[in-house]
């Protein structure tokens, strides 16, 4: 695949190299997908049912989906320069919303914007910021062109699903017939994205640094356990609320030592990755 432009092609885009490594700035992107992947476990929480953990399911499917080709994609130009930064913040500000609109993302909630429209379209908006970049890699290669013309169509279908997802449900008569057309929707909708996409990706998953991806996946890991212990501290209002009793005592523990567990498995994939690579 040529680079097709020369000297004008690193003032756009520049391509990643082997040995690359995780920037300042990607970390920042991963913070606002924390949050996002945050709001799942809260969603998850406050309606404990069967359909609703299902939701959260497809939720945190769909946005560990944008997560993993925001993060491939930087493998394979530096995330830090040229228009990629302007790529970088429209995807963080879209996931953003995004993560803001979960809880109305299957049903409108009365007052302000269609939730389901906006979920949908931030999706979109991720998705387009992500393969734009990987279109202008492909522009020189006819093969590669043609691969990304059909993975566009990918996100525009899927999108068009969750909207279906979230109009269509409200016209039809009986609760749990209403549901399941709603869960088949989304269903349908991540198929489309995880099984065609990545079957006709091609270049877009290539891994170019296997460092940096090693590197990129412990930090966003990492970044999200730290989270967790803020949750685990703060949602159960530990310093607030509850007296400092032996069950409370070892929930604290037994937390800690999960996410400590979860800790090692990531720093040992990663020492592994680094030593491959």
């Amino acid at each position: 695949m040529g680079d097709g432009g020369g000297t004008r092609w690193s003032r756009g885009v520049q391509r990643g190299a082997p040995g690359s490594r995780t920037t300042r700035l990607e970390l920042f992107y991963d913070l606002v997908f924390v949050f996002a992947f945050l709001n799942v476990t809260s969603l998850t929480s406050s309606t404990p049912t069967p359909v609703n953990l299902f939701r959260c399911l497809l939720v945190l499917a769909l946005l560990w989906w944008c997560w993993t080709g925001f993060a491939g994609m930087a493998t394979l130009v530096r995330a830090d320069r040229g228009v990629l930064p302007v790529v970088g913040f429209t995807t963080v500000a879209a996931t953003f919303l995004l993560a803001l609109t979960m809880p109305g993302a299957f049903v409108d909630r009365p007052g302000g914007l269609n939730g389901p429209l906006v979920f949908a379209g931030c999706y979109l908006l991720v998705r387009a910021a992500q393969l734009a970049i990987v279109g202008w890699l492909a522009r020189s290669d006819p093969v590669e062109r043609r691969r990304w013309l059909l993975q566009a169509a990918l996100p525009v279908v899927a999108s068009a699903l969750l909207i279906a997802a979230g109009v269509v449900p409200s016209r039809i008569d009986g609760r749990p017939v209403a549901i399941a057309v709603q869960l088949g929707f989304w269903t349908l909708a991540l198929a489309i994205e995880f099984g065609v996409g990545t079957g006709v990706g091609g270049s877009y998953w290539r891994v170019v640094s296997a460092g940096h991806w090693a590197e990129r996946h412990a930090l966003m890991i990492l970044v999200a356990l730290g989270e967790s212990i803020i949750a685990l501290g703060i949602g159960p209002k530990f310093i607030s609320e509850l007296p400092l009793t032996g069950p409370v005592v070892v929930a604290a523990v037994l937390g800690i030592t999960v996410v400590a567990a979860l800790l090692v498995g990531v720093l040992r994939h990663r020492y592994l990755s680094l030593s491959v690579s």
